[in-house]
């Protein structure tokens, strides 16, 4: 891998290496394509890794997020 292409690439060592919170249980993905623009339509079933998992935070670059539901609410 190129170092020069992910300049904020940080080094994980083993012995730093914890568990996640979070774990993905299910993910699909819509594509709408269209030529000034693509939409995706994704759902994401996440569940509890541990009972002291950390809040779950979801980091995005040039998104824009439409909704977000939690348990079936808006």
């Amino acid at each position: 891998m190129r170092t020069d292409q992910h300049p904020t690439q940080t080094v994980t060592r083993l012995a730093d290496y914890r568990i996640p919170d979070w774990v993905i249980e299910k993910t699909a993905l819509v594509f709408d394509l269209a030529p000034g623009a693509t939409r995706v339509r994704a759902t994401i079933g996440f569940r509890r890794n541990h009972t002291a998992a950390e809040d779950l935070v979801l980091h995005g670059r040039r998104l824009k997020l439409l909704s977000a539901w939690v348990d079936g609410a808006e």
